[in-house]
């Protein structure tokens, strides 16, 4: 991500090799609460629980070519079932069930 003159984030490159981190909660490299980052052309969202690696894999992955270098909105969302769905734009791009708690947060 890059901040440009007129103060918003877009992407530095369209083609990132990642998981390049957006946004994260995390202890370290290996253990995540929670991220949003850009995987080559696409977006992917990482969540731990209790039934997640430490890491928060299984991740959700978006579709290749949404990560463009302009003014993107990226929202990630799960439901109390344990619904994921990762939006782009404001459309809905991925969903995926991940079950658990989040009682194994840092």
């Amino acid at each position: 991500m890059a901040i440009t003159s007129d103060g918003t984030n877009r992407p530095a490159d369209a083609d990132q090799r990642g998981p390049a981190r957006i946004v994260t909660i995390s202890r370290d490299a290996d253990v995540r609460n929670t991220t949003l980052a850009q995987n080559y052309t696409g977006f992917l969202a990482r969540f731990r629980t209790s039934e997640t690696s430490e890491n928060g894999k299984p991740s959700l992955n978006g579709p290749e070519g949404l990560a463009r270098p302009e003014l993107t909105h990226l929202v990630y969302t799960r439901d109390r079932s344990g619904v994921a769905r990762l939006y782009v734009d404001a459309v809905a791009v991925a969903e995926m069930t991940v079950g658990g708690t989040t009682n194994v947060w840092d």
